[in-house]
Order: structure tokens, then C-alpha cells, then sequence
């Protein structure tokens, strides 16, 4: 969901430069990367580009625009800029450590602000990772997407060619590939692109790896274009990575960028992004379908607001921001077409005002706009969720789930350090009922409390379920064999999920939401029952027969869209938002409690889970028949 503006492009470097720790450089050691870094920060202060140059592979110096290394999140530096920058800002340098990692050299590196900066010790310091490589004796530093990936299997579809680790088994994955060129092509067609060569496609294991290939903080998917308000920036590279081979958000980054459509703010590149792609896990339809549900509510962004964000106001109130940006420029689009948003983009790079754009290019100021956007959005279909389960509902599957087993792996913490009791994530029944109209869903946990809020947000934090269901009938067709780091036994997988907390929402088989709720915890919770009780139309879900088979989970989930819609929050053992536990970073599924027969042991199941292998914990689906 995010966007660098600093380039890198792929290809195998194994020809070109060794990542081991031999040869004619001997080992590398601590004083190396000393030596190493304190010569290349003396380059970037002199300006002298052909010095800056030397500390890097040839490989590296292949790529136009190599050397626009970022500094941390947030800012971008071109080579041209280093200098001044480093003059004026004051910026020294710490070595924290030198490791290995997938063969390589990595120094863990920190850029230090000035003391008496103003900036807070935990804001002073700016973590970055430098990766080294040997080449012809001696020790130089390479593009991490390049060293990372040198080994990585590639796959080409029509207009992409995909990069993956060897251990993904890209049979299982051929659906999704073929989904993204699908997408891909839609996307082209609608900008009226001339794609001139394949956007290269990097599927990342994890979150962790997504963001290592950037030298960037772990993240769904990242995209690797220019900002055309950069001038001085070399050409973009059509780099798209992602935890997801079915991720169109990104590449249309990509695609926006190529078309020539201007950088104006984050509201406008995520709005294009989030209405032709969604995001990583949610479809174009959520966003509209969500900001639908907001309307009237104090969450609910007026357009002018929206749009005149700057890009650090819009992405921390990302759990709307995003979901409205892609709502409105889906509705410009469907009603005006694509060439009207285009010219608003185009005057206001020019220097005009959001109001003066729109008047000039719609014929209508920025409320009039408002209007019909709203009633636009009024027309979009809310999901039909009951909150209770009526007298007459016949019940179609129950089962019991061991007390005190709300432990994961064995070793999570419980999430936010006593802010919820004992109990709070400990799944006790599911039950499924139907009658003629709907199917209802009785979760009971051992101990139900109080949503937990936080003093640094507003957001409010909950136990979530999670049922993905399988409904069993013959023949083929595609099912998601994923589900937040737990994958299911037998090579089966899920047709629909439901994901209840604050709200409902359905997930599709490709793990896109594309239909919630409003906010129905409040209707849905029964605190002194430690009952959750949702239900869905039958035409919306299928009827349950006897060969229907679910997955349920419970894990943590927050009140807004960007943290709950799709499943649980990840589960880690310090975050400063997303408060879950877990015995370290990215190191486990997103599930505190699952549902399984006593003897089937949830610790030794989900304890199989690995990030850093993209090994997910096998599970079983249960169901009536066993």
C-alpha cells in the first residue's frame, strides 16, 4: 500500500558478484563494515559522484538511479542532494552490528541526529541495512532486491514477469497469476497504456521479506516508481512487491506511473491504486461498500479535507483515508471518466486549487461534487447481517474447544499486558444454525470483556473470530490454501471467510474483502453470555450441508478498517500499534485460540509455522462428519 520513489529493477547478480565470505577479501568482519561505511558517508559529503560510485557493485551501477537510497521512512535522498543534506542536517553514522543473511554480509547501520536537534532519542536514530557483496577482492555494497533475489525462480504471464523464492511451489499459485494478469490487463486498458515491456513481480514469503527487499519496515506490498514532482529523479523501473501474487494495488502504482498521470498527494496515487486494485487483501467493491458505511459518521472525511491532506496526515489516518480515496475516484471514473480525473491531476501539478480543477474540468465545485458522490455511494448495497439467533434455527455443526488453550504456539503473551482477563481469547463452541432465510453463527468464549483502548489512539481493540468454510461440494474449483500464516490439510482450502468482531465482512476465495458491515459490536456481543452471534442471508453464503468444513481462529482485531477487515491483527511480541502477543516479531500465526478436537494438539500445529521459510502451520478442517 505504500510507494517509494527510489528505483530498483531485478535480475541474477551470480555471474557478476559472490555473496559468500571468502575469496581474495578474506572474511568480512566488523572493522570491514567500519572502514566500509565511514568511506562511502566521506563520499556522500564530498558530492563527488564518481566516489560515491566506487562503493558500489557494478552491478548497481547498471541501474539508473541506484543510488537514490532512501534514509529512512519518509524521506528520499538523490545522489545530487546527499552533500548539501548531510551539511546542513548535521547526520553522523553508528555501525550496530554486522551479520549474515541469506548468504550475504549485512551491516545493521543507524543514521544519528544531532544532539540538541529537537528530535526524541527514539526519532534521532534511523535504522537502515546495507548489504554487502565481494567483487574482485574486495568488499562493495549491492541493491538488497538484487542480492536478496539472485537465486529467486522467475515466471512470466502476459504482462508480468513474476520473481519468487525457489521454495514456493508455483503450481499452487498459477490461479492467482493468472488473476493478476487479468487485473493487469484491465488496468492497462482503461489508462490506455502502451506497455513496452513486463513489470517485474516480486512475491515476498512474509511481511518481513516484502519490506527486507526495500531496506523497508515490513508491509504488504511496496511499489518502485517516480514521483513526477521529482524532477531530478531517474526513470522508474515497473518493480512491484507484494505478500500476494494477486496484488493489482501495487501494479497499478506502476501502471498510473507509466501512463504519465501525475504525482499531486497521496489521496490521489492511493485513490487510483485503492479504485482499480484495492489493496493486498480487500477488493475496489470494500472500499466503496466501506465508506458507504461511514457516511454520518464522525470518521467520515469531507472531500475537500480528503484530498488537501498532506501524505503524513493521510496515511496515519489510513483505516479511512484510503478506503474513501478509492471510493471517490472509482465514482469520478464511473461517472465522468478516466480523462476528466486525469486534467483535475494535471492542474493541479499546474498550480491550481482543488475547487478551480474540478470547476474546470467537471463544470462543478468541490461540495457539488460532494453531493453526488454521497448519493452515489447511498446506492451501494450494505451487507445484510442479523445479530441474534433466533428460537427456530436448527443447528447443522456444533463443537466443543478445550478450556485454557488460548495459548497459540505455547508461547504468545496475551495481547496489550493485562489490558484483557484470562480468557478473553479462549474459544469454547461454535455453532451453526440455519432456517429457511439464514445461516447464524454462536460463538462462545471462556470470558468476554470490554473492547481495550489504547492512550495513543483512538482505536478500540477486541477478541475477532475468524470461520473460513469449505463447503464441500465436488467438482473444481478454486480455494484459498492460506489463511494468516495457518494453511489446511489435504490441500483443501476455504471457498468464503468470515471475519466478526466490530462488524462482519466476507472474504472471497482469493482472501479479498469484498463486502462489511457497519460497526455491530455493541448488537452482536453478548458480554454477560460471553456470547458473539452473527447471521447471513443463505443466498449470500450457500445453505450448510454435512460435508461443509470450517476453520475457526480467534486473534485480535481493532475497530478500524485497516487493522480488522480480512482477519486478525499479526501477532508479535512488541508493536507500537497493533498491540498482539507472541514470542517475536513475525514468528507465528495470527491466532491466539483454534478450534480443534482436544487430542489434535494446537500447540505442536501452529508451532510449525515459519516466517523467515514461508512454512505455514497445517491445520485441519473440522466439520460434521470429524
Amino acid at each position: 500500500m505504500r510507494t517509494l520513489c527510489w528505483f530498483v529493477a531485478a535480475g541474477c547478480l551470480c555471474a557478476v558478484m559472490g555473496c559468500g565470505g571468502g575469496g581474495g577479501a578474506g572474511a568480512f568482519s566488523s572493522s570491514d563494515a567500519e572502514h566500509l561505511m565511514q568511506s562511502y558517508v566521506e563520499a556522500l559529503r564530498s558530492g563527488e559522484v564518481e566516489e560515491i560510485h566506487k562503493h558500489w557493485s557494478r552491478h548497481s551501477l547498471t541501474r539508473d538511479g541506484f543510488e537514490t537510497m532512501h534514509l529512512w521512512v519518509g524521506a528520499t535522498i538523490h545522489i545530487d542532494q546527499w552533500s548539501d543534506f548531510l551539511r546542513d542536517s548535521g547526520l553522523d553514522f553508528r555501525i550496530k552490528g554486522v551479520r549474515q543473511d541469506s548468504g550475504c554480509h549485512v551491516i545493521d547501520f543507524e543514521w544519528v541526529e544531532p544532539v540538541g536537534s529537537g528530535a526524541s532519542q527514539a526519532e534521532g536514530r534511523h535504522e537502515m541495512h546495507y548489504y554487502v557483496v565481494e567483487e574482485d577482492g574486495r568488499w562493495v555494497l549491492g541493491n538488497p532486491i538484487d542480492v536478496l533475489t539472485a537465486d529467486w525462480q522467475r515466471y512470466e504471464s502476459k504482462h508480468l514477469v513474476f520473481r519468487y523464492p525457489a521454495r514456493i511451489d508455483i503450481e499452487r499459485h498459477i490461479d492467482e497469476i493468472e488473476r493478476m494478469d487479468a487485473e493487469c490487463g484491465r488496468m492497462i486498458e482503461a489508462l490506455g497504456v502502451d506497455l513496452t515491456s513486463k513489470i517485474e513481480f516480486f512475491k515476498a514469503a512474509s511481511p518481513v521479506e516484502c519490506g527486507r527487499l526495500v531496506s523497508f519496515p515490513p508491509a504488504n506490498g511496496y511499489a518502485v516508481i517516480q514521483k513526477t514532482d521529482h524532477p531530478n529523479d531517474p526513470p522508474w523501473f515497473n518493480v512491484a512487491v507484494s505478500t500476494s501474487f494477486n496484488n493489482p494495488h501495487e501494479v497499478m502504482h506502476v501502471l498510473t506511473a507509466i501512463a504519465g498521470i501525475p504525482y499531486v498527494n497521496a489521496a490521489f496515487c492511493e485513490g487510483y491504486a485503492v479504485a482499480f486494485g484495492g489493496t493486498t487483501y480487500q477488493s475496489p467493491e470494500f472500499a466503496s461498500a466501506q465508506t458507504r458505511n461511514l457516511i454520518g459518521t464522525p470518521s467520515f472525511i469531507r472531500l475537500d479535507s480528503l484530498f488537501a491532506m498532506d501524505d503524513s496526515d493521510f496515511l496515519q489516518s489510513s483505516f479511512i483515508t484510503y478506503q474513501e480515496a478509492g471510493a471517490f475516484v472509482r465514482f469520478a471514473v464511473d461517472r465522468f471518466g478516466i480523462g476528466k480525473l486525469r486534467r483535475v491531476c494535471d492542474l493541479i501539478v499546474e498550480g491550481r486549487d482543488l475547487n478551480s480543477a474540478f470547476e474546470d474540468s467537471y463544470g462543478l465545485t468541490v461540495p457539488e461534487m460532494e453531493d453526488l458522490w454521497r448519493a452515489y455511494l447511498l446506492e451501494v448495497d450494505t451487507l445484510d447481517v442479523g445479530t441474534a439467533v433466533p428460537e427456530g434455527a436448527e443447528t447443522v455443526f456444533y463443537m466443543a474447544d478445550p478450556a485454557g488453550d488460548d495459548t497459540g504456539d505455547g508461547d504468545y503473551a496475551y495481547p496489550g499486558s493485562g489490558r484483557f482477563q484470562r480468557g478473553a481469547f479462549d474459544l469454547r463452541e461454535f455453532e451453526v444454525l440455519v432456517d429457511t432465510a439464514r445461516v447464524y453463527f454462536r460463538v462462545t468464549l471462556d470470558n468476554m470483556g470490554d473492547p481495550a483502548a489504547y492512550a495513543f489512539t483512538e482505536e478500540r481493540f477486541s477478541p475477532g473470530i475468524l470461520v473460513a468454510i469449505n463447503r464441500g461440494r465436488p467438482g473444481r474449483r478454486r480455494l484459498q490454501q492460506f489463511c494468516h500464516g495457518v494453511g489446511f490439510e489435504g490441500g483443501l482450502g476455504y471457498d468464503l471467510k468470515l471475519c466478526a468482531g466490530f462488524g462482519v465482512c466476507i472474504c472471497d476465495s482469493f482472501g479479498k474483502v469484498f463486502s462489511a458491515s457497519h460497526d455491530l459490536s455493541a448488537e452482536m456481543f453478548k458480554k454477560d453470555e460471553s456470547l458473539l452471534e452473527w447471521s447471513l442471508p443463505v443466498e449470500v453464503i450457500g445453505e450448510p450441508r454435512s460435508d461443509w468444513r470450517y476453520f475457526v481462529g480467534v486473534g485480535l482485531v481493532g475497530d478500524r478498517a485497516v487493522n480488522f477487515f480480512g482477519g486478525p491483527l499479526p501477532v508479535r511480541r512488541e508493536h507500537s500499534v497493533l498491540i498482539g502477543g507472541g514470542n517475536f516479531s513475525d514468528g507465528n500465526p495470527a491466532f491466539i485460540d483454534i478450534l480443534l478436537p482436544e487430542s489434535a494438539g494446537q500447540e505442536n500445529l501452529l508451532g510449525a509455522y515459519d516466517a523467515d521459510k514461508g512454512r505455514l502451520a497445517l491445520v485441519p478442517l473440522v466439520g460434521p462428519g470429524g
